[in-house]
């Protein structure tokens, strides 16, 4: 849940991997719910080099924070949906809060209570009209990331990456879980990769005097990242992305040096070789 912290699984600060191969790229990037949460960058800040679109609700403020293009809109089927306006403005949703649920776990249903609801006109991924196709896509929109999907194959389906929010429960009525988000982009191509992070909370009674957003074993929500399958049919230039978001983004070295070896079994240049001597 974007709009609660989330435990994330960090390394650390790395060396970029312009710096070990001296070979760069710009990575196109679509933010959808571009809003920041204060102390919470997105995991694609962490790349070498990136011009990036974001697309959130209107009138939300997201352009004062966001480093890019930001494109109003609420994202959804084209047709008008109830927006119900949470206590804590970014945990808004086109989906109610399932507040009989979430109030069985400490300290998180405060923050889904609704205080306000409107009418809202929802625009398609597909209609909107973006300044390139993205080689990367981040989606937090609270529930309504699966809706973002069906209706934006346009866009969804050329990325190279995808990280999206998705949950194990019904924070929202109704919504879609994360099985149903594996399956939809399964459909389009892409291959579960890892999770980056992820949120919990312990269930009452129980809980903690030191820690009031103490998780349990029980994970509520995560951030899942799906990796698209077209290898074969992928340009060098999107191996080469495909390697920086591995390195840059997630630290996955392994994964980096595969798509080095792709890019020099069909160029012979010896990228692979350099990262692995570097690498120790």
């Amino acid at each position: 849940m974007g709009c609660i912290e989330t435990n994330r699984q960090e390394s650390g600060r790395r060396v970029k991997l312009y710096d070990i191969v001296k070979v760069d790229a710009e990575v196109k990037v679509l933010d959808i719910g571009c809003r920041q949460v204060a102390g919470d960058p997105s995991n694609y800040t962490k790349l070498h080099r990136h011009a990036a679109v974001g697309i959130d609700l209107p009138g939300n403020g997201a352009e004062t924070d966001f480093q890019g293009t930001v494109i109003s809109a609420a994202l959804g089927d084209g047709n008008e949906h109830d927006l119900y306006v949470c206590k804590l403005e970014t945990c808004s949703s086109l989906y109610k809060p399932n507040l009989e649920l979430m109030k069985k776990y400490n300290n998180i249903a405060e923050w889904l209570e609704v205080v306000n609801v409107r009418r809202v006109q929802t625009t398609k991924l597909n209609d909107v009209d973006l300044p390139f196709y993205p080689d990367y896509i981040k989606s937090d929109i609270q529930a309504s990331d699966l809706m973002a999907i069906n209706y934006g194959e346009k866009w969804i389906k050329t990325a190279l990456v995808i990280e999206i929010e998705v949950e194990f429960v019904e924070q929202y009525l109704g919504q879609p879980l994360f099985s149903d988000v594996e399956i939809e982009l399964r459909k389009l191509g892409f291959q579960f990769y890892t999770f980056t992070g992820y949120g919990s909370r312990l269930l009452k009674p129980h809980s903690d005097p030191a820690d009031p957003f103490a998780p349990s074993d029980q994970w509520l929500w995560a951030h899942a990242v799906f990796i698209t399958k077209r290898k074969s049919e992928a340009t060098d230039l999107e191996i080469l992305k495909l390697a920086m978001i591995a390195h840059d983004v997630y630290g996955a070295k392994d994964l980096a040096a595969h798509y080095l070896e792709e890019l020099d079994l069909r160029s012979g240049s010896a990228l692979c070789k350099k990262y692995l001597e570097y690498q120790g």
